[in-house]
């Protein structure tokens, strides 16, 4: 498999998604927990705006788990990543490398929460 490249930013994003769809809660309820328009929200969600470490907290706290958990959890899925060479970048190198899908990193983030209960163990 080839490499692709993902940016931390994106991974932290999209791992947001696929909590709050795991979940079952819409949108614009984290939204309104965070003070911010849905639209604004939804660009948080897709990598384009980032989560100040108030909405982090505020978001986790909806979701249940903790910001420490919610780290070990994305560096959990880093791990898996990197199996299948995946790996992270910084954002001013992404530009010119071949970079992961949002659908595929949103099936692969998805098959990892399906696989391990992350609400009571270690996410590795």
């Amino acid at each position: 498999m080839d490499e692709k490249y993902i940016t931390f930013k994106l991974l932290v994003c999209r791992s947001i998604a696929a909590l709050r769809r795991s979940r079952n809660i819409h949108q614009r309820d984290v939204a309104k927990v965070i003070g911010i328009a849905q639209a604004s929200y939804s660009r948080r969600e897709m990598g384009r705006s980032h989560y100040s470490i108030v909405n982090l907290m505020s978001i986790t706290k909806l979701f249940e788990i903790d910001v420490p958990h919610f780290f070990l959890m994305v560096q959990a899925i880093e791990k898996e990543l990197k199996k299948i060479n995946v790996y992270i970048e910084d954002e001013d190198k992404i530009k010119d490398k071949k970079q992961l899908g949002f659908e595929q990193l949103d099936n692969l983030i998805g098959v990892f929460l399906m696989t391990r209960d992350i609400n009571t163990t270690h996410p590795t």
